[in-house]
């Protein structure tokens, strides 16, 4: 169930940032805040000291699940600059390399000009920051109510200087990201231990229903003040509190599958969509054909292929990229 969510989640960012960029679906901004609440679920187990917790190798680990797929996605963005067919409304002026480094490095929140290299990569660079800060600090304790304390005062000040002086992206909007991260992260990690403290069943079904709504509410309510992004993590935590426990095997097993592949590509689909979906070879092959293709149907046509060939690039890189990769890591650090 949470795998399926990822993927929706995945593709409901992807559908906003490739065609449905208006003020209504700006919502889908708060999705991220569902893969920081998730992620620290997630890791929790990694973090735990009764497991003999290793800061390196839970830093390598994380190198080598955040990295591989970045290899091929940053191949493509710097042949796509080189070729001019591929370019194609794709960049108006070249990145200097030192920026496609510093966006492959994950410095986003840090270095504002790399944001226009991928955007979306954002989110990832406020989860590398927020993972080398969990692996420093204790996982739990005092020092875990600290930092959701500081995620929080981030956010929120983040938010007010912005709306009081309209700084725009810059050290506010790298404020409020490592908050978000921050704040969803650890609330993760507090589920995943209320989770094996109390081993209780999610609950009934309508009380997820209630929970979806209002997560759809909020979207909504995001496009009216980015203050509700606030809400995001703390609404996600209970999500994902009610479905961890909830008894799959009420389910098709196709309907598992299916949700079980959303998450395998959902990474892959994160990071490959804005690559593809600014390479335009839908257009491309439309021009190509002599095709004369206009309204619905163009768009039709447009997010059939983006969506296909992000779904490809995804399988692709996994097979050729990061399963390898972490072999060969598997070999050198274990």
């Amino acid at each position: 169930m949470l795998d399926g969510l990822r993927g929706i989640a995945a593709f409901g960012i992807m559908f906003y940032h490739l065609w449905f960029n208006s003020r209504w679906f700006l919502g889908t901004n708060t999705f991220v805040d569902f893969f920081f609440v998730l992620s620290g679920f997630v890791l929790a187990p990694s973090l735990a000291k009764e497991n003999g917790f290793s800061a390196r190798k839970f830093i390598t680990k994380r190198l080598m699940r955040l990295y591989p797929i970045l290899v091929p996605v940053f191949i493509t963005l710097i042949a796509s600059e080189k070729i001019p067919l591929l370019s194609r409304k794709l960049h108006s002026n070249p990145h200097p390399f030192v920026n496609y480094l510093g966006a492959f490095l994950l410095l986003q929140i840090f270095w504002g000009s790399l944001l226009h290299i991928n955007i979306a990569l954002w989110s990832l660079s406020a989860e590398w920051f927020v993972n080398i800060i969990s692996a420093i600090f204790s996982r739990r304790g005092r020092n875990f109510y600290l930092i959701m304390s500081f995620g929080v005062f981030a956010e929120t000040l983040g938010l007010t200087l912005n709306h009081k002086y309209h700084l725009g992206w810059g050290v506010i909007q790298y404020l409020i990201a490592a908050g978000r991260a921050l704040v969803g992260f650890y609330l993760g990690l507090f589920l995943r231990h209320r989770l094996e403290v109390t081993n209780k069943v999610s609950g009934p079904s309508y009380k997820i229903c209630g929970l979806l709504f209002i997560v759809v509410l909020n979207f909504f309510l995001f496009a009216v003040s980015d203050y509700f992004v606030i809400l995001a993590a703390p609404i996600f935590y209970f999500v994902i509190l009610h479905l961890a426990k909830y008894e799959e095997n009420k389910f098709p097993s196709s309907f598992l599958k299916g949700c079980s592949y959303l998450g395998k590509i959902s990474y892959g689909v994160y990071v490959w969509h804005l690559v593809i979906g600014g390479i335009h070879i839908p257009i491309l092959f439309i021009d190509f054909m002599g095709w004369h293709l206009t309204g619905i149907w163009l768009r039709f046509f447009t997010m059939t292929i983006t969506v296909s060939l992000t779904i490809l690039a995804t399988e692709m890189s996994i097979k050729f990229f990061e399963i390898p990769i972490r072999k060969i890591a598997g070999r050198l650090f274990d």
